[in-house]
């Protein structure tokens, strides 16, 4: 192998070439890789995933929490009932410190049920009564001070409500789960005593306030039970029996992860997408196979410097197929060392797969023997397919024909021509795709709400509520109005992207979906709602009602009531008529309106904050300023980036998914392309030569020599148009609202694909072009 190396040393834009392109390409397989692999093993650790189910309707996977007596006496093959819900960030006081935690109300049988870890305490009884908690051991670490927590006391804070709980034990953090990562979880019975009363009771007023969590017996089946459980709803479950819903279904635990459902009650658990995992193993495939034609390409070009070191080793006795295998051999060294390489790379990418795949990926991490195993092989493929088509070249030229000098007239690479125009066809489909993705996401970012989102910002103030008397929250509006980048400050309940409140309701005329935010008169005017008529001041607990309220309850432009349920006497005092907002949820049932903040209403929830300059900066001076005044830790986020991550999240992640490998498809073709151009102006150094001597100028060489390649470039871009025209239209089939395919997208492909190769062609084809005849000449 020592000549290989000198080879190696001597062509080390060759080394660098093969070496880099396979390297990358190695980097992408790994963290992809390791990224699938926990993907598909989220809650491996749980034992019993196979025997637990939860139950939906046709738009939601949620319950009353009331339902579980119901279902165990009706159904004997249930084992155990689980109900689960997500809540707002607690307050905790744990030694005169007041804490934010992230938590999770669940019933006594949380433990019974799943499978995590618990660091101290008695699996048996650390949740077996509603004053017990269990604390994440990073929360334990950090309010308990390296002491042990089990049995020592907690105040929770509920606005002016607290109870006195203990901590019942310590559990592992919450990893490559279904489940969130909390620091908190404690008994559901508190939350409905002090938060919420009508999750627990008995009428089912919160049909959808909990997940419900059912363990059956193993063996059973229980989706079978879905007809008949629909049937038994009807007659008592007022969702069904008012005809509100009219599907059930029942879901295995082992099918919610990957799931598009809506987990009404849990919506921060932790999901993953299938298309988004597809996608990333298509660019890791590409771009290895992009790494596999360079080398090819690139070796074959080489073929110059390798065929006499051959025919001279035929000549003192290797066979054919020993050449091939010592070629081979080469390909696998060359890959180990790009394998080591790419290691390394994946190693350094690490920080950077949180904001791209949504998960850090720790490459050294619980390496497993399996994984081990599938990188020897992946290596020894990869070295046997890139070392595979140059061995058979080689191994064809005569060792008479090397030495003759007209081994060269053999070898038209015409698979090296196409290889090249399957590249571009990709690069430039991917570029279009890339930029049809981007359209279509600020598209969508800029679709008329009838609201503002930019540069505000939602800050939840639960936790603050609870931490400070409600006479201390005027105080902390003008303080944050004080702040260098905040204009203006309003206190609501909930925000406009997604529903605050719901109240499901049927009258004479048909089922009503009732949907309304709450917020002060400042809050109002952040967020922009643009008034069509107002009809009276807009005094506290007064409503303003939108259009299709306005049409659906047969009410005219001039209305100042709105009555719901004359028998019930629910009547509402209109102030005017507002345009129609929030169409990203807008289901046939669904009325919007606006409460103004009063007395009636209730506490807000959040502040809604205008600022200016930059986001963080700004995000960084009202979290600071709350963390002086109420000692707590809040939540912010600005309504884009919530429109962002709640709707489209999808679209942007595998838009930036498909714009790295783009990126690095268009290098690796650039190499390729530098591959081509080094054996064209090898294999034609004395035609050009030739047609100099005879008076060609340089300028005439090197259209010659570059020809060829822009011959290659019109037709890969003629193939791949209707190729990305087919995928972004179908891709965009099914947005509503949605982008027309513009021919821009595919001119701007193809210029920025063309521009890289025409630089990497001119390089080589200059230097050919502009080489004295008399040298060319004289290595023939």
């Amino acid at each position: 192998m020592l000549s290989y190396f000198r080879f190696l040393y001597r062509n080390k834009l060759y080394t660098l070439i093969n070496v880099l392109g396979l390297a990358v390409a190695m980097m992408f397989i790994v963290l992809i890789a390791k990224f699938a692999k926990l993907e598909f093993t989220v809650d491996s650790f749980q034992e019993n995933t196979e025997d637990i189910y939860t139950i939906g309707t046709e738009d939601f996977v949620a319950c009353a929490y009331g339902l579980t007596p119901y279902l165990t006496s009706r159904y004997p093959e249930i084992k155990s009932v689980c109900a689960v819900k997500n809540t707002d960030i607690q307050v905790v006081n744990i030694y005169d410190v007041d804490y934010s935690t992230k938590s999770l109300a669940v019933d006594t049988t949380f433990l019974k049920m799943f499978s995590f870890r618990l660091l101290e305490g008695d699996r048996e009884t650390a949740l077996d009564t509603k004053d017990k908690v269990i604390i994440s051991e990073e929360f334990a670490r950090r309010a308990f001070h390296g002491l042990s927590p089990v049995g020592k006391s907690i105040l929770v804070k509920w606005g002016a409500a607290s109870t006195n709980v203990v901590v019942g034990g310590v559990f592992e953090k919450i990893e490559n789960s279904f489940f969130p990562d909390v620091d908190f979880i404690y008994n559901l019975q508190c939350y409905g005593e002090f938060i919420n009363e009508s999750v627990k009771n008995d009428s089912f007023d919160n049909a959808a306030g909990v997940t419900l969590f059912i363990q059956t017996y193993p063996g059973a089946d229980f989706k079978e039970k879905e007809a008949d459980m629909l049937g038994y709803f009807n007659e008592f479950y007022w969702i069904y029996a008012s005809g509100a819903r009219k599907e059930l279904h029942i879901y295995n635990y082992n099918e919610l992860y990957f799931s598009d459902l809506d987990f009404y009650a849990l919506n921060n658990c932790n999901r993953g997408n299938k298309i988004f995992i597809n996608v990333l193993m298509a660019v890791a495939f590409f771009i290895l196979l992009f790494a596999l034609i360079n080398y090819i390409n690139l070796t074959v070009a080489q073929t110059g410097f390798r065929a006499k070191e051959m025919a001279t080793r035929r000549l003192l006795g290797t066979s054919k197929y020993g050449v091939i295998m010592r070629m081979i051999l080469e390909a696998i060294l060359l890959t180990i060392i790009a394998f080591v390489f790419g290691i390394l790379f994946a190693g350094l990418a690490e920080p950077v797969t949180l904001p791209l795949l949504g998960k850090n990926v720790n490459v050294f991490h619980d390496i497993t023997v399996d994984e081990v195993v599938v990188c020897i092989a992946l290596v020894l493929l990869v070295g046997v397919l890139a070392g595979l088509i140059p061995a058979l070249m080689i191994s064809k030229f005569k060792p008479v024909d090397v030495v003759k000098g007209s081994f060269r007239l053999k070898s038209k690479l015409v698979f090296g021509k196409v290889f090249i125009m399957i590249q571009n066809v990709v690069t430039i489909t991917m570029l279009s795709l890339t930029i049809a993705l981007s359209w279509q996401f600020n598209h969508l970012m800029n679709k008329p709400l009838n609201h503002e989102t930019h540069d505000i910002m939602e800050v939840n103030i639960t936790n603050v509520y609870q931490a400070v008397e409600e006479k201390s929250l005027p105080m902390l509006k003008d303080e944050l109005e004080k702040l260098p980048n905040v204009i203006e400050v309003g206190f609501s309940q909930g925000i406009p992207l997604g529903y605050a409140n719901n109240s499901t309701f049927e009258r004479e005329d048909g089922l009503y979906s009732l949907n309304w935010m709450t917020c002060d008169t400042a809050s109002f005017e952040i967020l922009g709602f643009e008034v069509i008529t107002k009809n009276a001041e807009p005094l506290p607990d007064t409503w303003w009602i939108t259009e299709k309220a306005m049409r659906r309850f047969g009410l005219d432009y001039d209305a100042t009531e709105l009555v719901l349920d004359p028998e019930y006497d629910w009547r509402y005092n209109v102030c005017g008529v507002i345009k129609d907002y929030n169409c990203l949820q807008n289901n046939e049932n669904d009325v919007y309106l606006v409460r103004m903040l009063g007395e009636e209403s209730g506490s807000p929830w959040h502040l809604i904050l205008k600022t200016t300059g930059r986001h963080a900066k700004a995000m960084e001076e009202v979290k600071g300023r709350i963390r002086e005044l109420a000692n707590v830790d809040v939540e912010c986020m600005y309504l884009d980036d919530y429109l962002a991550e709640t709707y489209y999240k999808d679209l942007r992640d595998i838009r930036n998914i498909i714009l790295v490998f783009s990126i690095v498809a268009l290098i690796i073709s650039i190499l390729g392309m530098v591959a081509m151009s080094t054996y064209y102006a090898k294999q034609r150094s004395k035609e050009i030569a030739v047609n100099k001597v005879f008076g060609s100028t340089n300028a005439e060489a090197f259209k010659s020599l570059t020809g060829g390649f822009l011959k290659m470039f019109l037709a890969s871009f003629v193939v791949a148009v209707p190729i990305a025209w087919f995928l972004i239209d179908y891709w965009l089939k099914d947005y509503s609202y949605r982008i027309s395919v513009s021919p821009l997208i595919f001119i701007g492909a193809g210029l920025a694909v063309f521009l890289m190769a025409a630089l990497s062609i001119s390089w080589q084809s200059l230097k050919a072009a502009n080489a004295n005849p008399v040298e060319s000449l004289k290595k023939e």
